[in-house]
């Protein structure tokens, strides 16, 4: 028996860690980041692969090993399209947020651009006391991405899942203004650095209001993390006026709208009355209620006719 205890204590501290790795993403199971995998092409070249393809991009950036990405190229693309940056969770992989949200099916329907970046490691540095290199990426990527010149640099939009919600509220709050408009799915607000966006920017936030990983209402050590707090202060940055207008789109979905903002933002909000952490209406499910939202068509509908702000 005590000969086996080695054996035994090895796999039960495996299975904890990835139990662990579960809890904290709340979003299945996927190994993180990696470095670019040889022949990566070089992201300016993204718009030469043939439309409908997803193609491996790499980007050199100043004081950091190359990082890498995917670029979905629509089909039917014609002329300069929308492109739409789609940040992971931790643990995750631009990879797998392409199969999890759909937004490449998608892309070929409506024909936009998505970009699917990686973390450098198991998650992106979001936290006010984390230095900017993850910002610094995506800033370099867009550079050599947009280069191409197949897609709209005036309408380049973020969304992100969970820990890369938070990273896309980071970039969109970076001082840059390069995005079009933000949405964010069972993001994390609580820790990022104040705000420094000079332009109105449109908003969509989505959470369940039982996220046990996010939770809706932050914590009591850390109430920054409430999920209107965070909204509501975007409403302020984009000077929309009044109260937000509720909605009842079912039982357990209801949507909130600021409206009358500056240069025709607008801010919104769809609460999910019992609902957990993950994007609704991923491929494969996630576990939790199936509240009939897809959080990849209402960011696309959010989004389609959004340009930046002048």
């Amino acid at each position: 028996m005590h000969a086996r205890m080695p054996v035994l204590v090895a796999v039960l501290a495996a299975a904890l860690g990835l139990a662990v790795a579960f809890m904290f993403t709340g979003l299945g199971a996927e190994a993180p980041g990696s470095a670019p995998a040889a022949g990566a092409l070089d992201a300016a070249k993204a718009c030469t692969v043939s439309p409908g393809t997803t193609v491996r991009v790499s980007v050199p950036v100043a004081g950091q090993p190359a990082r890498s990405a995917l670029v979905h190229v629509p089909k039917g693309r014609r002329g300069r399209v929308p492109l739409v940056v789609a940040l992971h969770g931790s643990h995750r992989n631009g990879a797998f947020m392409e199969r999890y949200s759909g937004l490449s099916r998608l892309a070929d329907r409506e024909r936009f651009g998505v970009v699917y970046p990686d973390a450098a490691g198991p998650r992106w540095r979001i936290s006010a006391g984390e230095d900017g290199a993850d910002v610094q990426f995506l800033d370099v990527l867009l550079d050599h991405v947009l280069a191409g010149g197949c897609f709209d640099d005036r309408r380049v939009a973020a969304v992100g899942v969970s820990n890369g919600a938070g990273m896309a509220a980071r970039f969109a709050c970076a001082g840059d203004d390069r995005l079009a408009g933000l949405v964010a799915v069972a993001g994390d607000y609580a820790h990022l650095p104040a705000c420094r966006a000079r332009r109105p920017l449109s908003v969509l936030e989505i959470h369940g209001t039982a996220d046990a990983v996010v939770p809706y209402g932050g914590t009591s050590q850390n109430p920054r993390g409430e999920v209107l707090t965070w909204l509501s202060a975007w409403a302020g940055r984009d000077a929309c006026r009044g109260v937000p207008r509720l909605v009842r789109q079912s039982a357990r979905v209801v949507r909130l709208d600021w409206t009358e903002c500056r240069d025709g933002t607008s801010v919104a909000h769809l609460r999910l009355v019992g609902g957990a952490h993950a994007w609704p209406g991923a491929d494969p499910p996630d576990p939790g209620p199936q509240l009939g939202v897809s959080a990849t068509d209402e960011a696309w509908s959010f989004l389609r006719d959004r340009q930046r702000s002048p």
